[in-house]
């Protein structure tokens, strides 16, 4: 998907509701890709998430709405991503694990 203008210094606290959704479904869909480019490396994968999680806190969004667009909510990035269970479950626990540090390094 492409980038729409904006989108990588988008800041949900002065967004409407319609921006906010097109913002969240940008960034899920570009996490989707990326997860789904990395299956099988974790290194690959924690590097998406880290480009997830500092495009997300960028925009202001809380860490608690990142986690929940990324393996929660329906259609999760996690399901975007077609991934199966067990690889579901492996990426929430390298999300579990990011520090911040990493996240500012690798996103």
């Amino acid at each position: 998907m492409d980038k729409p203008v904006g989108y990588e210094m988008f800041d949900s606290d002065t967004a409407s509701d319609t921006e906010y959704m097109g913002f969240v479904a940008w960034l899920s869909d570009r996490a989707a890709s990326e997860i789904c480019e990395a299956r099988g490396d974790m290194d690959q994968q924690k590097t998406a998430l880290c480009r997830y999680f500092k495009r997300g806190l960028r925009a202001n969004m809380t860490t608690n709405e990142l986690i929940d667009f990324l393996g929660v909510s329906t259609p999760s990035v996690l399901e975007r991503a077609e991934l199966t269970e067990e690889e579901s479950d492996t990426v929430m626990a390298i999300s579990d694990r990011l520090t911040e540090t990493e996240i500012e390094l690798l996103g």
